[in-house]
Parts: structure tokens; sequence; C-alpha cells
């Protein structure tokens, strides 16, 4: 699975985990990604932006930390409503 959209810059201003987590919410407000849905695993995204697995990791953690996506041990990480929207 690839997040439709998300494209980063490795030598932008905001660092590389941000603006992967901040193109995911993108992606899950404008309807490009829906909630309930797992996103890649970390090692496949990792690959995919050629960026380390940790990075990754950091960005998936933010998304869970600001209520974006839950993590599932075991199962993976799946993403939530966002703000505002309606079921």
């Amino acid at each position: 699975m690839t997040i439709p959209g998300l494209t980063i810059k490795l030598d932008g201003a905001l660092p590389v985990y941000r603006q992967i987590a901040e193109g995911i919410r993108a992606a899950l407000e404008d309807g490009r990604l829906m909630a309930g849905q797992q996103l890649p695993p970390t090692r496949d995204l990792a690959k995919q932006l050629g960026v380390n697995r940790n990075t990754v990791i950091a960005a998936y953690d933010l998304l869970v930390e600001t209520g974006a996506a839950t993590g599932h041990t075991g199962r993976g990480t799946f993403l939530v409503a966002a703000a505002g929207a309606s079921s």
C-alpha cells in the first residue's frame, strides 16, 4: 500500500517524520485515506520513501499521540476519523 500524494523533502525545513505524519493526516482529512484504514508496515513505507524505518515509526507515534491513529501491537497502525468529520 502507498499513501496517495505523500511526498517528502529530505532537505526541507520540516523534519521528515513530521512531513510524513502531516501528509498522512492531510490524506485522511481530504478523503484519500479513510478512517479505519490500516497504514502500511513501517518497513514498507520507509523503503518506499527512502528513509530510515525509525523515521516512519516516529511519524506513526506522532499520529497516535495526536489522536489521528491508533496502534495495536502485532496488528498495525490504523487511522481514526479526522476531527470534525461526520460518520
